[in-house]
């Protein structure tokens, strides 16, 4: 990888896509720039479960793929 850099997250250039994660969190998102990359991870972890953690999670008996 070239073009690496780290923070709260990290940000990598393979080939010609960008690849934006949280490791902590799994959360990972490709774009076609550095930019779309960093948006794409940081609105996957708007909707991740961590993020939203004063909602409380669904009950797995609820849950389509459970039943």
């Amino acid at each position: 990888m070239s073009n690496r850099r780290q923070s709260t997250f990290e940000v990598a250039q393979m080939g010609k896509v960008w690849i934006a994660s949280i490791s902590l969190f799994g959360i990972s998102a490709v774009g076609a720039t550095e930019s779309d990359a960093i948006q794409a991870v940081l609105e996957a972890f708007k909707t991740h479960s961590v993020a939203n953690s004063a909602t409380p999670a669904p009950d797995p008996v609820d849950c389509e793929a459970c039943q």
